[in-house]
């Protein structure tokens, strides 16, 4: 009998999600793929601190930086969820 294959992600979340790990993982994912996630000039200014209850809490450096983050949030949420195998992210806060 022919079995077929999943993609890795697919496969890679199935496994977190069976041993309760998604969340660790996407902390993690978030954090090691910070650089290429988000545009550059948004990752030399901010840094990722912690997911909580699906919620990216983000510091940042100055306040024209929080504004500029505020006005394209969606957008961010956009490429961070894309990048992450698991959890997603359904609200940014900033520090």
């Amino acid at each position: 009998m022919k079995r077929g294959f999943s993609p890795l992600k697919e496969s890679l979340g199935k496994l977190l999600k069976e041993y309760q790990l998604e969340h660790p993982f996407s902390e993690y994912e978030v954090n090691h793929n910070w650089n290429t996630c988000v545009p550059k000039q948004i990752a030399m200014v901010t840094t990722p601190e912690k997911i909580e209850n699906g919620v990216l809490f983000i510091r940042v450096t100055n306040e024209l930086w929080k504004k500029e983050i505020n006005i394209r949030k969606k957008e961010l949420m956009t490429m961070i969820n894309n990048a992450l195998t698991t959890e997603k992210i359904k609200e940014l806060r900033i520090l």
